[in-house]
């Protein structure tokens, strides 16, 4: 058995991003600066390998960036055709409502994952959170 994790902490005073990715999907930051992924090591997931040892990477976000995880299940939906919803489909997405509440951006995220797979079965689970910096 095995567990992907993404683990991070935000200093408030100095707007930074520590984390550590043990094998989970890179998560994104949309603001004023377009929509990343959040590059850094994508190490193994845990329990994987008992030895592996895991880096930390840091980011420094601005006021008003969103900082937004998800599962797999996300960007692995399928549809009837069995295409995938796939990172490029997310991205948009995560574009037309980057500046929108946080809560906004997970009900976009979702329910366009939902209408793409229409009456096919959710073959994984379907997770996100959206967290946004204000000043």
């Amino acid at each position: 058995m095995f567990a992907t994790i993404f683990l991070g902490t935000l200093d408030l005073a100095t707007r930074e991003l520590r984390f550590c990715n043990a094998g989970h999907p890179l998560p994104y930051v949309a603001g004023s600066a377009g929509v990343t992924a959040l590059e850094a090591p994508r190490g193994k997931p845990l329990g994987i390998r008992p030895t592996f040892t895991y880096a930390t990477t840091a980011r420094q976000l601005d006021i008003g960036d969103c900082l937004f995880l998800f599962t797999d299940g996300v960007t692995e939906a399928l549809d009837a055709n069995g295409e995938l919803f796939s990172e490029a489909r997310l991205e948009e997405v995560l574009r037309s409502v980057a500046e929108g509440s946080t809560q906004s951006v997970v009900t976009a995220v979702v329910d366009a994952v939902r209408r793409f797979a229409g009456d096919a079965p959710q073959s994984d689970d379907i997770a996100a959170l959206a967290v946004r910096l204000v000043g």
